[in-house]
């Protein structure tokens, strides 16, 4: 998942705790990259991510920022 156009002042506890009250348990991994504006929220399985975008698409606002989610295929 990602999370574009994040403010600079948005930590990886902040996008671990939109993204865990949206209802979902499995997130594995949080990463922000202030620099480039985006944070990556990273689910154990396909479904849980997608739940959390479905979930999610109704609050697109974080710290007071706009936030898009999606899903993206790890390059590994």
């Amino acid at each position: 998942m990602i999370s574009p156009r994040t403010a600079d002042r948005v930590t990886q506890i902040d996008l671990h705790r939109h993204f865990h009250a949206l209802g979902t348990e499995s997130i594995e991994e949080v990463r922000v990259q202030r620099d480039k504006g985006f944070g990556f929220v990273r689910y154990s399985t396909h479904a849980e991510a997608a739940a959390a975008i479905q979930i999610g698409n109704t609050q697109n606002m974080l710290l007071g920022k706009p936030i898009k989610k999606g899903l993206f295929q790890s390059l590994k």
